[in-house]
């Protein structure tokens, strides 16, 4: 990451486009220090649905995660849109098959199965994953001004969509192989 980005309070932390990102060095036990150093990611490191931190087309991605070699050598960028409906879904992957052919459907798994669509081009590998999320574990809670009372809120069942643009270099490399955040998805 450029100089002029680094954080003047946290040691690993980087100031990117009004948001903060946190540098991990992924290992080849990442649940330990110990270990070869594969290589850096840098994850954002909070956001909202109203962020725009980057755009593909008219779709707009509120979050932004990034994987570079250990020589800084860029290797995976993901982008996250949150709160998307199934038709928003659907036009996405319209757009991708439009620009790059028809993707490869297959199925990727963490906790329950989800479906991965993937292009691959001569200098990248394109993954897009939609998450549905049923809000069924989540808990909505509204203030209500009035009476000063809570009450439960509304759900909003929504999907979220992974997108990866990875280096055809390192696809082999770094497919399949994250283990935590939102690239575990990239599989």
């Amino acid at each position: 990451m450029p100089a002029d980005t680094k954080d003047n309070t946290y040691s690993e932390m980087y100031n990117v486009k009004n948001t903060a990102l946190q540098k991990f060095i992924s290992r080849e036990n990442d649940y330990t220090d110990e270990g070869k150093p594969l290589w850096v990611e840098y994850r954002q490191f909070s956001s909202r649905s109203s962020d725009e931190i980057a755009t593909y087309g008219d779709f707009v991605f509120n979050t932004f995660n990034m994987v570079v070699s250990l020589e800084e050598d860029m290797m995976v960028f993901n982008a996250i849109a949150s709160d998307l409906t199934q038709q928003q879904s659907d036009q996405f992957i319209q757009l991708l098959n439009k620009e790059h052919g028809t993707a490869e459907k297959s199925e990727g798994e963490f906790m329950d199965s989800f479906e991965v669509y993937t292009w691959a081009l001569k200098d990248r590998v394109l993954k897009y994953v939609p998450l549905y999320d049923n809000e069924e574990s989540t808990l909505v809670v509204m203030k209500e001004k009035e009476n000063n009372t809570l009450q439960a809120g509304e759900k909003h069942p929504h999907y979220r969509e992974l997108f990866y643009i990875i280096q055809a270099k390192y696809a082999e490399q770094v497919i399949g192989q994250f283990h935590t955040g939102d690239l575990l998805y990239c599989q």
